[in-house]
């Protein structure tokens, strides 16, 4: 059994992951649309271990991949 305050401790914690999780679904749920309407995002989840919100969070950092000579030097 958990000491009263403790207790208290992981229920204030557990409130703020709900609260949290409440203000990221609407997040999420946007950025998987704008995935759905983007080609290069789209294109980007045939890489294995590349999902639709690092792939929408890829195009945003990398508007122009042109500018890179090679995947390498983009990964630096």
């Amino acid at each position: 059994m958990l000491p009263k305050m403790a207790l208290a401790a992981l229920r204030l914690i557990a409130a703020q992951i709900d609260h949290a999780s409440e203000k990221i679904q609407p997040l999420e749920t946007a950025i998987l649309r704008e995935h759905g309407e983007c080609e290069t995002s789209r294109r980007l989840t045939s890489v294995p271990g590349i999902e639709p919100i690092t792939a929408s969070a890829l195009v945003a950092a990398v508007p122009d991949a042109s500018i890179f000579n090679s995947g390498r030097q983009l990964a630096a």
